[in-house]
């Protein structure tokens, strides 16, 4: 084979690598800007969007997080300690930055969130997790709020006034006389 052969064959063989290189980049760059998108196209606020948002924020920071420190620390440590030390010092460091950057990056209000509903539902102060939404529209129909988009309001705040200072008593005579839903 000639030099003008090998030539062209090696040209091949780069830009074969830079073009999947750049396809990879390309790719992970618009499939996390899909992934991160604020609102979806169609511009519908939903309730619990931005909880929701916080939580995929985290899961995506941890995960990748996950991924590039116990890749690197993997590397480091099998290159001196071997192949086990590596992959066991990979896969801690990895799982312990991953799940402390998800927890930054909206974990930690995602689960407390959540955590604080269940907690009220439990001690029966809040709807079940599942009701909320129902109950809230139930309030907006006998116009104690007011639903405006994803956010629901007392329509006066002396309204809002007047329930924050009734008794555990006066609220339970209160549930008595009404159906939510």
């Amino acid at each position: 084979m000639n030099e003008a052969a090998k030539t062209q064959i090696n040209h091949h063989d780069e830009s074969t690598a830079n073009t999947r290189q750049f396809g990879l980049i390309g790719g992970v760059a618009f499939g996390l800007r899909e992934i991160l998108q604020t609102y979806p196209s169609f511009g519908r606020v939903m309730p619990n969007q931005g909880i929701y948002l916080a939580g995929r924020m985290a899961l995506l920071v941890g995960a990748l997080s996950t991924i590039f420190f116990g890749l690197a620390s993997g590397l480091f440590f099998g290159l001196f300690f071997g192949l086990s030390i590596g992959l066991l010092y990979g896969l801690s460091i990895g799982l312990m930055f991953g799940f402390v950057f998800g927890l930054v990056y909206g974990g930690k209000e995602f689960v407390q969130h959540y955590l604080l509903r269940w907690m009220l539902a439990r001690q029966e102060q809040f709807p079940r997790i599942g009701h909320l939404i129902p109950f809230l529209d139930a309030m907006a129909r006998r116009i104690l709020l007011i639903h405006a988009g994803a956010h629901y309001r007392f329509v006066h705040r002396m309204l809002q006034e007047h329930f924050a200072s009734l008794s555990d008593k006066d609220i339970e005579n209160l549930s008595e006389e009404i159906e939510f839903i």
